[in-house]
């Protein structure tokens, strides 16, 4: 069986073919996300037109998805149009295929459940940092939607009332404070240099530059304890680029335990296992589960 599965981010979107439930090879392309809705629903008929015999198709995407709607319910104008669009209902209709949508952080969520790191706890939040922070919840060894799909919002919880503006027009979001962009964004505002995740660390001496990444640390740390206290995860299973450096998340967990309520010191924080690809294991799975529930 083929799965073809497509993971939309808002900078680059990346595919691969599953075959019998092994991904031989991931591709990757611009996903011009700019160019709104319209574009991204032709991309992925245009990535779907280059495979033949797909079973099914699993998508992974940016923004805050229905999943059983199989609709957009939320997106930032980064992708201008986005919000409110059935991606699901029209690509099947476009492509002749099933098709699974479901959010880039619960579906990444979803891959390191079943072929990465929470495969060793039932019970663990996970986040991504990267231009903002995407978060899913998982319970039971199960994605927790809430009532409308929407929750694992974790990006979005307010850890500075009347804070920085955010892009979904509220203040005070964790991502304005703890993403690698906002990392990025302290670094260049104290020393005027502009760098990317990895020259951030790799100039970590500099005292100017170790200063702000001591600040955000704390502001990435603040955010896990609240978490923590709110979810008493066994787990957090932190991804995105920035955290692919073991010292980091080494530091996190050494800041993160003994504050929680009780003191308790005993939550792991893990490197996600999979990387850029987790998206797409997530979006299989999911897509695997929707052919399940049609077969008789």
């Amino acid at each position: 069986m083929k799965i073809l599965t497509i993971d939309l981010g808002g900078t680059m979107t990346k595919y691969g073919l599953f075959t019998d439930g092994v991904l031989p090879a991931s591709y990757e392309r611009p996903t011009d996300a700019k160019k709104g809705a319209k574009h991204i629903i032709d991309l992925i008929c245009e990535i779907t037109a280059q495979f033949e015999d797909v079973s099914c198709l699993g998508i992974s995407t940016c923004g805050y998805v229905d999943p059983w709607d199989k609709k957009i319910v939320f997106s930032t104008d980064a992708v201008p149009g986005y919000t409110g669009v059935p991606i699901g209902k029209i690509l099947e209709q476009k492509t002749g295929l099933p098709v699974a949508v479901e959010n880039d952080a619960k579906c990444a969520a979803i891959g390191e459940m079943q072929e990465g790191k929470g495969m060793k706890y039932n019970n663990f939040l996970f986040l991504s940092y990267g231009t903002g922070i995407g978060g899913a919840i998982a319970v039971n060894g199960a994605i927790h939607h809430g009532s409308h799909g929407l929750a694992g919002a974790l990006g979005h919880m307010t850890i500075h009332a009347d804070g920085l503006e955010c892009t979904c027009g509220r203040r005070g979001c964790y991502e304005m404070y703890a993403s690698t962009n906002a990392l990025l964004s302290s670094i260049r505002d104290r020393t005027g240099v502009t760098m990317n995740g990895r020259e951030a660390f790799a100039h970590s001496g500099d005292k100017r530059i170790r200063r702000e990444i001591d600040l955000w640390i704390d502001e990435v740390t603040a955010g896990l304890i609240s978490l923590a206290n709110i979810f008493d995860p066994s787990a957090f299973i932190l991804g995105g680029g920035v955290m692919e450096q073991e010292n980091l998340i080494r530091e996190i967990g050494k800041r993160l335990n003994g504050q929680t309520i009780g003191g308790f010191t005993d939550i792991a924080v893990c490197q996600a296992k999979l990387g850029n690809t987790a998206g797409l294991y997530g979006a299989y799975y999911n897509a695997m589960a929707l052919l399940t529930e049609k077969q008789p």
